[in-house]
């Protein structure tokens, strides 16, 4: 088995559970939204990224994609145990030890 292919199948879709999106990015992206907003919704994390929840409505109960073979392209174009796969899993994991991801 593709160790990659392991990582998915043991993380349950962490990266396919969240927005990320960058400070920076916001109001061009978003140019509705204020801080309240995010804050009510998301975190800002030291790297300058909110992080929203927000699950996929395609990711199975398996936490698997049930449209992999037609997925988007930023599905695509995200890197499988590259820096964000390795932050979502440590936020994931801290958060279910009841830790916030700071203390990662």
């Amino acid at each position: 088995m593709n160790a990659l292919v392991g990582l998915c199948d043991s993380c349950g879709g962490e990266c396919c559970k969240f927005v990320s999106i960058p400070l920076a990015d916001v109001p061009g992206l978003l140019p509705d939204l204020d801080r309240p907003w995010l804050e009510a919704r998301g975190t800002l994390y030291a790297d300058g990224v909110w992080r929203i929840a927000s699950r996929c409505r395609h990711l199975t109960d398996a936490g698997r994609c049930a449209i992999y073979a037609t997925r988007p392209d930023s599905c695509r174009d995200y890197d499988v145990d590259g820096p964000s796969c390795r932050r979502a899993r440590a936020q994931a994991n801290a958060a279910r030890e009841g830790r916030r991801e700071s203390e990662v």
